[in-house]
């Protein structure tokens, strides 16, 4: 999808943005009454949605703000044995999702505060 696409799709207002000053891909939508950013390829296509509150993602019937960083870990790798782990949270290339906890490197029962769902190739660059 384009960014007018995504715009129309979701009927919400939007800010754009850039994450860094350098950044070669066009400008990012801020989408915050939604609760997420969606993010865009060279080519001004939709290669990966952040979500954060009040969004509510979910993956297997998972509401994942609802639930910590260990137990959404534990349900993701029964879908993907080759869960990237790190000590802030999780990525599953398998199923073009992550997960970040920034607290979690102190407790492995933190909040999860942001996931990300992404196409195949997102992390290649």
């Amino acid at each position: 999808m384009t960014h007018d696409e995504v715009r129309i799709a979701l009927g919400a207002s939007r800010t754009k943005f850039k994450r860094s000053p350098s950044s070669e891909k066009p400008a990012d939508d801020l989408y915050k009454e939604a609760g997420l950013f969606c993010y865009y390829d060279r080519d001004g296509k939709l290669e990966a949605i952040e979500f954060f509150r009040p969004a509510t993602p979910e993956i297997a019937g998972i509401a994942l703000f609802d639930v910590d960083l260990s137990t959404a870990r534990t349900v993701v790798s029964r879908l993907d044995p080759n869960l990237e782990v790190d000590s802030a949270g999780f990525t599953s290339r398998l199923l073009g999702v992550g997960v970040y906890a920034p607290l979690a490197k102190d407790d492995e029962t933190a909040p999860i505060e942001g996931v990300i769902a992404f196409r195949p190739g997102y992390y290649d660059d």
